[in-house]
């Protein structure tokens, strides 16, 4: 029974231990963490990377951290590792999309076209109700010259009466100025000039 009490007492202590460590680590992080914030704002990205690298040594599950990796690795221009540590980071957490967002600026900048395309449609369709990010997409089609994708973006966005004002645009830019997305485009601005400090009009 002595023996039973004891080994008890030994493992309370040994639990305690670790989670007292555990908690020393999170702490140490979080600190490592605001550092690396610090170096970003001021422009020092490698020392950004580099801390927030000791950050994940302590607490490999902090999504937060990671993202903020990516983030550095990008204003360092360092765009492959970004677009790898962001795959990584998705694949760790898939819940926080902003990890493949961050993927497809990256190949963007790197002048993969398609496979940034690739990237924002598989986005779409993890996330078909944001209308912001579907604009974003639909712009970015537009500019590469993936006029069928902006097409097909611009007039889901109309259908569902979300950034018409953007829709209308890319429309007129594939239609021409004489086609009836120019003439609705162009209502469109004149009546929020009119009325500037009104919400934009939605079509019905």
């Amino acid at each position: 029974m002595r023996r039973f009490g004891l080994f008890s007492l030994l493992m309370l202590i040994l639990l305690s231990s670790c989670a007292t460590n555990a908690s020393q680590r999170e702490r140490d992080s979080s600190a490592l963490q605001e550092l690396g914030l610090l170096y970003l704002d001021k422009g020092h990205y490698e020392e950004a990377i580099n801390t927030f690298d000791k950050a994940l040594a302590l607490d490999g599950q902090n999504s937060e951290v990671l993202y903020n990796k990516v983030l550095a690795l990008i204003a360092n221009k360092a765009y492959q590792r970004a677009i790898d540590t962001a795959e990584f980071g998705y694949a760790l957490f898939p819940a926080n999309l902003e990890f493949l967002m961050a993927k497809a600026l990256s190949e963007k900048e790197l002048g993969k076209d398609n496979e940034a395309l690739h990237t924002y449609v598989r986005l779409l369709n993890l996330d078909p109700g944001n209308a912001a990010r579907r604009a974003l997409v639909m712009e970015f089609a537009l500019e590469k010259g993936f006029a069928s994708v902006a097409k097909e973006q611009a007039l889901f966005l109309l259908s569902v009466h979300q950034e018409e004002n953007r829709a209308f645009s890319v429309l007129t830019t594939l239609e021409g100025e004489e086609s009836w997305y120019a003439l609705a485009y162009e209502f469109m601005k004149e009546a929020v000039e009119e009325s500037p400090e009104s919400p934009l009009i939605q079509s019905r």
